[in-house]
């Protein structure tokens, strides 16, 4: 041990000097215990011959419980193996070793330690002991994963960002103080006709300047306010052509980090589809000389053209949200009130197929009625019936003309049985 090797060393018969040397190895007894580390001292074989009191208190475990080997006895049994594998390395390489591994504490719960152990030589070059240190880093352990998650997390984060902004049929981009496009997604390169590559650095002014008229009043107001703007309607030519329109819906929010508003996101949404597909809906709708609503799962009206309005005397937007039942066709045309169960629409919508109805009456918003012919086709919404689709038209002049033809066709008639009954 320590108190042998300095002995050793010291063999002069000097009472004085043995003195001397007994008191240095009381102070590096008193040293060892002090620091808040484990140390030993071992045999060149690995051979455990000295702990100070911190392994004592730390283990649990009485001082002789931790001489020899007993130390294997600590380690988890996921290291055992590996701390055996670099001691004998070390042994046999002479050389000293670091390593990482988890040992018992009193309380049973395993903490990750480091471990340092050098070889000392004495006069003959030899290694005479090996003395050691090890040092909790439980702590240290705990934040690395706790980084190494974060940093996996981020990575993961980045990575379907990436994804949505690569793949999402929406543009997306980031705009710092200065105006200059920082990010964006591939779909930009529709705008601005030019590789993104190129556009990263540019103002948006240099890169898109049909926009910037249209947009710089709302990337300083994100930027003065720090509020967001959403749903503004953007008007431009596709890639600076004259010909054709594009209607793009744009939002805009402050983007910030640690508390501070660094820039401006930009989420851009293609409306031209869709507009151009109400745009014909619309002249198709409003253009039909019959009338025509579609009404929810609830019977309540979605939407109406001018047709049925002109007919009805109601307003799209005074029966939007009501139910069409309760005010249009809830009465035969004897005032007999026809129930709801009893509706022809609602089989539509619930056999899932369309419905023709000849003989019905539709109430006006003055509360006169009229003779209607209308079909009744299910609205399907995905896989399922989200309600129906009414078209309907008034057959007033019809069943007076039917009227006519009968009492024409009954003179007629009349007329012949005279000429009979003279001759």
């Amino acid at each position: 041990m320590v108190g042998e090797t300095v002995g050793s060393a010291g063999q002069s018969g000097d009472p004085l000097l043995g003195g001397g040397l007994l008191l240095a190895e009381n102070d590096l007894r008193l040293l060892a215990d002090s620091l808040p580390h484990i140390m030993w001292v071992s045999a060149p074989d690995g051979f455990t011959e000295y702990v100070n009191r911190w392994v004592v208190e730390y283990t649990g475990l009485p001082e002789e419980a931790n001489l020899g080997w007993g130390w294997v006895a600590l380690i988890h049994p996921d290291d055992a193996e590996r701390a055996r594998n670099a001691w004998d390395e070390a042994a046999r390489a002479e050389t000293a070793f670091e390593s990482e591994y988890r040992i018992r504490r009193a309380d049973g719960e395993f903490r990750w330690h480091s471990w340092r152990s050098v070889p000392v030589r004495g006069a003959d070059g030899r290694i005479a002991k090996w003395i050691g240190t090890a040092s909790d880093i439980e702590d240290r352990k705990a934040l690395e994963e706790s980084l190494r998650r974060s940093e996996r997390q981020t990575a993961e984060t980045l990575t379907l960002l990436e994804t949505l902004q690569s793949a999402a049929p929406v543009g997306f981009g980031f705009v710092d103080r200065q105006f200059r496009l920082i990010r964006a997604n591939d779909w930009f390169t529709d705008i601005a006709g030019a590789p993104v590559g190129r556009l990263i650095g540019r103002t948006v002014a240099e890169a898109v300047p049909a926009i910037w008229a249209q947009t710089e009043h709302l990337y300083r107001r994100v930027l003065d306010t720090g509020q967001s703007v959403v749903g503004t309607e953007l008007t431009v030519h596709p890639k600076g052509e004259s010909d054709g329109v594009c209607s793009w819906l744009a939002s805009f929010y402050p983007v910030r980090v640690n508390g501070e508003v660094i820039g401006v996101g930009v989420v851009v949404v293609d409306l031209t589809e869709r507009k151009d597909a109400e745009a014909f809906r619309s002249v198709v709708m409003d253009e039909m000389a019959e009338g025509l609503y579609t009404q929810d799962d609830q019977g309540r009206l979605m939407s109406m053209n001018r047709a049925a309005e002109e007919m009805l005397g109601w307003t799209e937007e005074e029966l939007l949200g009501k139910r069409m039942h309760d005010i249009v066709h809830f009465q035969a045309a004897d005032g007999t009130p026809i129930p709801a169960s009893e509706c022809p629409m609602r089989k539509a919508r619930a056999e899932g197929r369309p419905i023709r109805v000849d003989d019905q009456v539709f109430t006006r918003k003055d509360g006169s009625i009229f003779p209607v012919s209308y079909s009744s086709a299910p609205l399907h919404i995905g896989s399922t019936v989200g309600g129906v689709v009414i078209v309907f038209r008034d057959i007033t002049e019809q069943r007076e003309r039917q009227r006519l033809e009968l009492a024409t066709r009954h003179d007629q008639q009349l007329e012949s049985l005279g000429r009979l009954s003279a001759g």
